[in-house]
Parts: structure tokens; sequence; C-alpha cells
């Protein structure tokens, strides 16, 4: 019999969607290391399977439209015949077009609303209906620290969308308790991702310079804090926006 210590995941079945990049492929290795099997959604067919091949644990990926109903009824049927459970999903996808409340099109704001909102709540639902069979379960999805507060010059579609998130989160938190599941989100603020090691430099240094405490998330620290509201430290959590934000929803900026 071995005398190491158990991985607080092994063997955990979890999920996430924008799984090849960012935010979700950091946590997607972190789930790795800690010997959960994974089951990983991204558009990017050619990231996910570069993902898939670095990662030494079981691992189903799909690849395809996260608004697709009939696609995430797929994902989830497919999970459920080879896992029969799913014990942890991050909900994480994100999409932005950078326009205002006047100046967003309908084409756009459909493109946010469906890839933000529409898209977490179809895997949410499938995540919740086998959860609630089962339960057990941990749900968190990922909104923004612009799903708690607007900012001027923000992302208007993105920003609705994100509060949409904030809002499904608090639902079916208060729908699952009962069932033993719970279900949070996340608010970020900005986060050192390969998105934005793409930015101008002046553009990184507003970024920054908007965080109180002086510098924008490194990706870890995101990561932490998922895998602690899906263990049993966080076991008495639901239903709770958590915001990831360097203190900068603490107050207002009036210098």
């Amino acid at each position: 019999m071995s005398n190491h210590p158990r991985a607080p995941f092994q063997d955990k079945v979890v999920f996430i969607s924008g799984a090849a990049s960012g935010i979700g492929k950091a946590t997607a290795l972190a789930y790795a290391q800690q010997g959960a099997k994974l089951a990983l959604l991204d558009i990017n067919e050619y990231a996910l399977v570069s993902l898939e091949e670095s990662l030494d644990c079981e691992v189903l990926s799909f690849a395809g439209d996260i608004a697709d109903e009939a696609f995430i009824l797929s994902v989830f049927e497919t999970i459920q015949a080879q896992w029969r459970c799913i014990d942890i999903a991050f909900n994480n996808v994100g999409f932005g077009v950078m326009a205002s409340v006047t100046d967003c099109t309908a084409e756009q704001w459909d493109q946010v609303q469906n890839i933000n909102l529409k898209g977490t709540w179809l895997c949410l639902r499938e995540q919740l209906k086998l959860m609630h069979a089962q339960g057990f379960g941990n749900i968190i999805n990922n909104a923004s620290v612009l799903g708690l507060s607007a900012a001027k010059g923000a992302d208007a579609p993105y920003c609705a969308a994100k509060h949409g998130v904030v809002g499904l989160t608090k639902m079916a938190a208060l729908e699952s308790a009962e069932y033993g599941v719970r279900v949070n989100c996340i608010c970020p603020a900005s986060v050192d991702t390969p998105m934005l090691a793409t930015m101008p430099d002046d553009m990184k240094a507003h970024l920054a310079k908007l965080q109180p405490i002086g510098r924008v998330a490194r990706c870890e620290e995101i990561v932490s804090s998922v895998l602690w509201l899906s263990s049993e430290q966080a076991s008495y959590i639901t239903g709770v926006a958590l915001p990831l934000d360097g203190g900068t929803l603490a107050g207002i900026n009036i210098v």
C-alpha cells in the first residue's frame, strides 16, 4: 500500500471550456497534475489537440461551437457515457468585440451573448442535470470584474453578458443547493495571458495602473482560486461571485 498522500483531485472528472489557452489551459494543467480526468472544450481544434498531447492523464477533447445546442448535448452525452459523472466544471469561455452600447451592431451583440452567456448556460444546464441526478458536484463560472460593475470605455455587450453570467450563477446555486451541488463564479480583472501579451506596452501599463495592487493578475493566481472553490475547503460556499481584481472594486478613483 502506498504511503504517498492522495492528490486532492485524483480521479475526479473535470470539465473545462475555453480550455486551449490562457486561464483554461493553465487550469487544465493544474487539475491534470492533481490526478484528474479531463473533458476539454474549445473552438480551436489545433490548440486543443496540442494541449491534449501534453497532458499525462485521461482526456476527452471536443472542438466546436459552444453556442451550438446539438454539439453541447453530444459533448455531455459522451462524457456521461465515458465516466458516468462530472465532479467539477469550469465554464471559462470569454469573447469580446470592444463596442459601446450605441456602436454595437446586432451581429456583434448576438455573437458576444451567444458565446459568453448562451454557451455558459448550455453547458451549465447539462452539468446541472447530471449533477442533480448524481447528488454532488461543483461548478465555477468565469464571469469578469465587468460582471459586477461597468467601466467607462469597456466592452458594453461583454459587460452585459458577464452580468448575465453572475445572475445565472446565483440562480443555479439556489436551484442546486438541495442536491448537494455548489455553483460559484470568479470575476477576474486583467490577467497576464497570451491575449494580454499581444497588446501594446502602453495599454498593458494602463491596465496594470487600473489595479490598486499595481499589476495585473498572474494566471496561476486565478487558477488557484478555481481549484480552491472546487475543493472541500470551500464546501460551505455557493452562489458567490468572487472578485479577483487586485482591489479594483474596493473604491472609486478620484485622482
